[in-house]
Formats: structure tokens, C-alpha cells, sequence
């Protein structure tokens, strides 16, 4: 994971995606959704079409967020625009 961190970390976006999704799935130790959702959100700014989707899954699925109305459908819009399902 050190590499992958340390490539998200230089702004690769598909590292940061990579990062996010084991922050999410509790790698190392436990689920971090915060630290996923960080880098999900550094990844999509970059136009990373599936970190966009999963990102807008955590809003949507409201994992220890508050919700913010205005970001699901702009993530979801951007998504369709990419043609992500």
C-alpha cells in the first residue's frame, strides 16, 4: 500500500482511487470511510470516472456522512456523462 499512498499522494488518480478503496474496505486494520472518501474525492476532481460513482454510493448510502443534496446529483450527472452505470 506504501506505493500506492505515496502515488496518491503525488496526485496519480488512480492510485488515489486504488487507496480509497482499501480505506473503505478497512485495509489495513478497519473500514476508514473518511480517508476513503478524501481520496475518492481527490480522484474524481481529477475526472476518475469510478471514483466519481463510488463517491456519489457514499453520499447516496449516507456511510457516517451528512447528506449534502447538491453534491449526489452533480456526482450522479457527471457519472451518466461518462457513461458509468
Amino acid at each position: 500500500m506504501s506505493w500506492f499512498l505515496r502515488a496518491a499522494d503525488a496526485g496519480n488518480s488512480h492510485a488515489q482511487y486504488i487507496v480509497a478503496g482499501l480505506y473503505g474496505a478497512g485495509f489495513p486494520e478497519e473500514p476508514d470511510i473518511g480517508r476513503a472518501i478524501f481520496y475518492y474525492q481527490q480522484a474524481a476532481d481529477q475526472g476518475h470516472a469510478d471514483a466519481q460513482f463510488e463517491l456519489a454510493l457514499l453520499y447516496k448510502d449516507c456511510h457516517s456522512l451528512e447528506k449534502d443534496p447538491l453534491l449526489c446529483p452533480s456526482r450522479r450527472a457527471a457519472c451518466a456523462a461518462r457513461k458509468v452505470p
